[in-house]
């Protein structure tokens, strides 16, 4: 689906076994640390090209605190911290071991309640805040959403302004 300069791809399947086929020096993965390591097992390539969003050490830095990832409690603007994190965190002083790069693709796993719906408007709200402009405007930003339940992102309207593609 597409909406203004906002490219939003649903892909049912596993992110460990896509992850050398979503390779993109311009793409970020944006998960929880477990998975992230498990990605990186699979594919080194992403090593560097992970978004920070939780630390298992509590003298690290944790970008997203108390985050909870889906249900109905789900920390209600997790897309659009998903996306800010992974492009503005490559040029962190924060992450020296990162090699900086323009993220222009962010790849996560299905998170709030797996809703179509919330997932669009979401993404809507985060492009009509005014603070978001620095860094949306310009180049074409892509979110690439995995799901593994085929019950998630089902609904068949898309909201006003996005325009559904056939085709990646």
């Amino acid at each position: 689906m597409k909406h203004n300069n906002f490219k939003l791809t649903l892909i049912h399947g596993d992110i460990i076994q896509l992850a050398p086929s979503l390779y993109s020096n311009e793409a970020a993965i944006a998960v929880r640390n477990n998975l992230q390591q498990r990605i990186i097992s699979r594919c080194s390539w992403w090593k560097g090209q992970t978004t920070v969003l939780q630390s298992g050490k509590l003298w690290d830095y944790t970008q997203i605190k108390g985050v909870i990832w889906s249900g109905d409690n789900s920390t209600p603007n997790l897309t659009e911290l998903l996306i800010k994190q992974s492009i503005k965190q490559p040029y962190m002083d924060l992450f020296p071991k990162m090699k900086p790069f323009k993220c222009r693709k962010i790849i996560t796993i299905s998170h709030g309640n797996a809703s179509l719906r919330q997932l669009m408007e979401s993404c809507q709200e985060m492009f009509e805040n005014e603070e978001n402009s620095d860094f949306l405007f310009g180049e074409p930003i892509e979110l690439i959403v995995i799901y593994k339940d085929l019950d998630d992102y089902q609904e068949f309207e898309v909201g006003v302004g996005w325009e559904k593609l056939d085709k990646i």
